[in-house]
């Protein structure tokens, strides 16, 4: 039981990695339903079955529905950003902000 959910662990790190290493919006939308998904098998895999039946509906289902709507209305000219160094500059220093936050905690 205890390798198996190290295997998912392992898997949900490596699909949570996926939302944020995509360079396209839809990609990373994809990845996030793929690691919703494999939170609920944990939850499944916890005995908490209708935590993971509402971790599919309610997240992968109806949010994630909205999210890929609202990427395909804004469509590709929405991806263009004016300062993208700068950007990567803001989340690395609230990146390491928040770890040394939480290593602090």
């Amino acid at each position: 039981m205890l390798a198996v959910m190290a295997v998912f662990g392992v898997l949900t790190v490596l699909a949570a990695l996926g939302v944020v290493l995509s360079s396209k919006p839809l990609s990373s939308a994809l990845w996030l339903v793929l690691t919703l998904f494999l939170v609920a098998v944990h939850f499944a895999l916890l005995d908490a079955h209708f935590l993971a039946a509402v971790q599919v509906f309610v997240y992968a289902g109806a949010i994630m529905v909205l999210v890929i709507f609202v990427i395909m209305l804004l469509g590709p000219q929405a991806q263009q950003r004016q300062h993208p160094g700068l950007m990567r500059l803001g989340g690395a220093a609230l990146g390491s902000g928040l770890f040394a936050v939480l290593i602090c905690a």
